[in-house]
């Protein structure tokens, strides 16, 4: 396949590297750090097991140097998306299908709107990675997870929403699944990836937006690890309160988060290593724009154009909104 790898930090820098060193045809758009380095020295991946260095077929900053390809995922935080969109469409023909693995719910329906029907599968990443310097890429923990969606969004549509098993095999719904996916998973399959598709994608997106938006933002507000959060009564019930309220957003769109899927949610953060902090606590820690409007913000859109009072929900975004505008917690 001819892949366009759009973003180059933790997570498609790492899932970029394996696609490279299964053989595929892969090509970098990145920023001109990270091409200058990878041009250069290559990309370069350091995991448990030691470094590897791989070489993209290109690397480049203009997506126009590229052309259409068979595949693009999009591996850019939101702020960055939302401000990209447009350099997507050099790479989209006809057939092309383009993989969002972004945080939260909103980009598909972005990049559908963007790009057209017909094109957009969501995707979720289950992995610890960041960029150690430009170029570099550092991956922690148990091998990393892949799941994308068995169908195409079309141009428009509702929502109809567990997080899936990553190591079952790919699941079919009856219809064929789109050969681009089913080459992707093959792929990251081979070089180690807990690579699956799931038919019901809407609803393992928002069992994973559960986690990110109340990991962050308690974690955030606290100005604490997830160990102590999770172990001071009072904000562990700010933690059970958060899963509630994104339970209570999700029925509005029609994804049925149960009590399980929060158990399974509470338990993961029980089994997150003590002083894990989140990405969206890091940026705003260091003054970097987060993607605190895509992740809670976007939670309090949500309620509010559904008429439902979610009072944590709102008070973290506007206590962590002044953090933000301010520059630091």
């Amino acid at each position: 396949m001819k892949i366009a790898l759009i973003g180059t930090g933790g997570i498609g820098g790492y899932f970029g590297a394996c696609l490279i060193a299964d053989g595929q045809e892969v090509h970098l758009v990145s920023t001109a750090r990270h091409v200058e380095a990878i041009s250069t020295h290559g990309l370069r991946i350091t995991t448990d097991d030691g470094d590897r260095v791989v070489h993209p077929a290109s690397v480049t900053t203009d997506p126009h140097h590229v052309g259409e390809v068979d595949l693009v995922l999009v591996a850019l935080k939101m702020p960055q998306l939302r401000a990209g969109l447009d350099e997507l469409a050099p790479l989209v023909g006809p057939h092309t299908v383009v993989v969002s693995l972004q945080n939260g719910v909103s980009a598909p329906e972005m990049l559908v709107h963007a790009l057209g029907g017909g094109h957009v599968v969501p995707g979720l990443a289950v992995i610890v990675s960041w960029v150690e310097g430009p170029g570099h890429i550092r991956q922690i923990g148990g091998a990393p997870g892949l799941v994308v969606g068995e169908h195409l969004l079309p141009a428009s549509r509702r929502p109809t929403p567990s997080l899936p098993d990553p190591d079952a095999p790919p699941t079919h719904s009856g219809d064929p699944l789109p050969s681009t996916i089913a080459e992707l998973v093959a792929a990251l399959r081979r070089q180690g990836v807990r690579a699956s598709t799931d038919r019901d994608i809407d609803h393992a997106l928002w069992v994973k937006f559960a986690l990110i938006a109340t990991f962050g933002a308690v974690n955030t507000l606290a100005h604490a690890t997830i160990g102590e959060v999770r172990s001071f009564a009072p904000t562990r019930a700010l933690m059970l309160r958060s899963l509630e309220e994104v339970r209570q957003v999700a029925a509005t769109r029609g994804v049925d988060l149960t009590p399980t899927d929060l158990s399974g949610v509470l338990d993961q953060l029980d089994a997150v290593s003590a002083d894990s902090t989140t990405s969206m606590q890091r940026d705003l820690t260091a003054g970097r724009e987060s993607e605190l409007p895509d992740l809670n913000g976007a939670l309090v859109d949500m309620a509010d154009r559904a008429g439902l009072d979610i009072p944590f929900q709102r008070t973290a975004t506007a206590v962590l909104s002044l953090h933000a505008l301010r520059g630091h917690v």
